[in-house]
């Protein structure tokens, strides 16, 4: 049995494109989001490593505020902050594949307009 690939019609790459456009949008505010978070730990540790290990610090932790030590508070936002770029390095890779795939249906449109003409 032969399978012949189907070529899309425009409406489905229409469709396809406002689908893509609205993942990249979406994708894009949770990467300026996360951003915005990475720089605020990272202003916060440049704070406090400047401050004595044995100073007070309060840290929150889901919906409870803590205190404890510049010592114990400071390696947890060190976690956190690399978190949010090992986040941020996933969200740009996508961001890149959805823009890959975009391009690839606005040629694909493109050249479906140049076979009606």
């Amino acid at each position: 049995m032969t399978s012949v690939a189907k070529t899309p019609s425009a409406y489905e790459l229409s469709v396809k494109q406002q689908q893509l456009r609205a993942e990249t949008r979406q994708i894009s505010m949770k990467l300026s989001e996360m951003k915005a978070e990475k720089a605020e730990y990272k202003s916060v540790i440049e704070v406090l490593e400047e401050q004595p290990k044995e100073k007070k610090a309060y840290h929150m932790i889901g919906a409870v505020l803590t205190q404890a030590t510049v010592e114990e508070v400071l390696p947890n936002l060190k976690i956190q902050h690399e978190n949010f770029e090992k986040t941020c390095e996933i969200l740009m890779g996508q961001l890149q594949g959805k823009d890959k795939e975009l391009r690839a249906i606005l040629e694909s449109q493109q050249e479906l307009a140049q076979k009606k003409n």
